[in-house]
């Protein structure tokens, strides 16, 4: 793993069942939660990464603000 990408984080938008994430997971990157508007694709992306991962819901709905703050984590 390369230690450049250790310390970024990221949110999984359009994740569909989270292979996107699983890419940028397995180069070290934390994600901070998903944005997924398919409740079937919702329900196995939790299946794969947890019942608590925060879904932002329509990407064309969210207010960058109610993101988690990079550096912070809040």
């Amino acid at each position: 793993m390369s230690k450049e990408y250790k310390n970024i984080k990221f949110t999984d938008f359009c994740s569909g069942t989270g292979g996107g994430r699983i890419g940028l997971e397995n180069l070290g990157m934390t994600c901070l939660g998903f944005s997924e508007i398919d409740k079937d694709a919702e329900k196995t992306y939790r299946e794969f990464f947890g019942k608590d991962e925060v879904n932002y819901g329509d990407l064309m709905k969210i207010n960058p603000n109610d993101l988690p703050n990079k550096e912070t984590n809040e």
